[in-house]
Formats: C-alpha cells, sequence, structure tokens
C-alpha cells in the first residue's frame, strides 16, 4: 500500500489535540504524543485508509504499555468521529519495549504472535462509536511491535525486497541475450 497524504502541520496540530488522550493534555499544553498519522488521500475530499504509529518510551513499563492499548481504542473512536463517514479502514502500530509480562497480558487481550524477528501481536477489533445519536463501527487492524521487530524487520523486509528486485533484473538481462 501507498499512503501520500501526510497532514500539514497545522492540520496534524489541530487532529492530534483532537485525538489527545485527557491525561496526556494534563502534562503540559505543548507536549504531543508519539503520533504518526498518514492517509492514502485526503479525508476531506473522499473515503481514506489511515495508518497510525504510536511509540511508547523504552522501558516504560507494564502499566504505561497497557494504557497504549486503550489510547488505541479512544483515537480510533475519535478519528472516526473528526472524519464522519471519511475512513473505510484503519491499521493502528503501537511499538513498545515487550516484557514478559506484557505479552501475557496481550495474549489475555486475544492478540495473537506473528512471525518477527522481535515480538509481534495482531488482532483485529471492531471500533464503536456514535454520530448522530446512532451507533457504529470499524474494523481496526492493530499490531502491538517491540522496538527490535519494529526495526529489524524493516531492515529485513527491505534487504529482501531489493535481493529480489536484483535476481529479477538479472534473470531479464540474461533472457534478453
Amino acid at each position: 500500500m501507498s499512503y501520500n497524504t501526510i497532514l500539514s502541520d497545522q492540520e496534524l496540530k489541530k487532529l492530534v489535540k483532537e485525538l489527545a488522550i485527557p491525561d496526556e493534555l494534563k502534562i503540559d499544553k505543548d507536549t504531543r504524543p508519539d503520533l504518526s498519522i498518514i492517509f492514502n488521500g485526503d479525508p476531506k475530499e473522499h473515503k481514506v485508509d489511515v495508518v497510525i504509529v504510536e511509540l511508547k518510551k523504552r522501558e516504560a513499563g507494564l502499566h504505561e504499555n497497557e494504557k497504549v492499548l486503550g489510547q488505541i481504542r479512544r483515537r480510533a473512536r475519535r478519528l472516526l468521529e473528526y472524519y464522519p463517514f471519511k475512513i473505510q479502514r484503519m491499521w493502528f502500530y503501537g511499538i513498545v519495549d515487550i516484557d514478559f509480562e506484557f505479552e501475557l497480558s496481550l495474549l489475555d487481550e486475544e492478540y495473537t504472535e506473528i512471525f518477527s524477528v522481535g515480538k509481534a501481536f495482531y488482532k483485529t477489533q471492531d471500533i464503536n462509536f456514535v454520530l448522530k445519536e446512532e451507533k457504529h463501527k470499524c474494523p481496526v487492524g492493530i499490531t502491538i511491535l517491540s522496538y527490535d521487530a519494529f526495526l529489524d524487520d524493516a531492515e529485513r523486509r527491505n534487504e529482501t525486497f531489493l535481493n529480489i528486485l536484483k535476481e529479477s533484473i538479472k534473470d531479464q538481462n540474461e533472457n534478453s541475450h
């Protein structure tokens, strides 16, 4: 998938303020979450897909890491309310330190461990939201990754893609002679 719309700084500040969890606003007016939001088009113009990446501090501990699960649901709900009927799909990536306790917590929440160099877990969850006093829902794919998985998997994917591309070019050159 290719995503080509990143909001202007002013739009992003406004959207992040809309998506902020009340606890985050109490810390400092100028503090914002470590959050990236990327669209595959302009949500003001047509239906879009959204990728949201949230980073948690390294060694934050179980309590802070578990907070990402609730924050993902609340941010998804707020985003759906902010762009009513403009979002067709969402993918959230939470990047955290995954220790044994947090791994058990993810399994309790019915996340499935997925193949990765590090630790990675996935689940699809319907997010319920209310617009004009009517309940609606949107499926959201949620991936929780360790920092190692995030960095090492990306490096391996890029390396594999380049190797496949090189072999394909080599084969084409050999077949054209």
